[in-house]
């Protein structure tokens, strides 16, 4: 079985990643059947950075997590969910998801890992309902804040990165 250091790791900004591994993305995203696929589709595209784990011979995407851009509307929306109260001007990480087939192998901590060095701004959020999510997170130094919520796909939790 491949360990996580077995797949080419690339972060980079949306426009330098291919279509077709742009489409690859989306499809692992909406597979995770954690967000909404139309709301996926239309913000993969516009995020600061994307992470992505290939496979190293076929270059098929394994993995992708996200940078998303400032979506002020929506982190006030999570504000008020979460009853935290949360700068509507910042960046969430997010979109986070690795083939079914390859998970537990620590990858979402690797792309994780590479988003956060290169996004240094601070703070950063991402909301949950994943368990193993919530421990790539925390690992990472997010700490959970605020009350759980009823989200479509689940009970949403949301964490807060502060320092670098």
């Amino acid at each position: 079985m491949p360990s996580q250091t077995d797949f080419k790791y690339l972060c980079v900004q949306p426009a330098d990643v291919p279509a077709e591994q742009i489409k690859e993305c989306h499809s692992l995203i909406v597979k995770g059947r954690a967000v909404d696929p139309n709301t996926a589709r239309a913000e993969l595209p516009l995020a600061k950075w994307i992470a992505v784990a290939l496979e190293p011979d076929s270059q098929k995407v394994i993995g992708v997590g996200v940078i998303k851009r400032c979506r002020p509307k929506y982190a006030s929306r999570i504000a008020k969910s979460s009853g935290f109260s949360l700068n509507h001007y910042i960046h969430e990480l997010g979109y986070v998801s690795v083939d079914e087939s390859k998970r537990r192998r620590g990858i979402s901590h690797q792309i994780t890992g590479l988003l956060l060095t290169h996004f240094r701004e601070r703070p950063l959020f991402a909301t949950t309902s994943d368990y193993g999510m919530k421990r790539t997170l925390s690992a990472a130094g997010f700490t959970q804040e605020g009350s759980e919520w009823a989200g479509k796909y689940g009970r949403l939790s949301l964490w807060i990165k502060t320092s670098p």
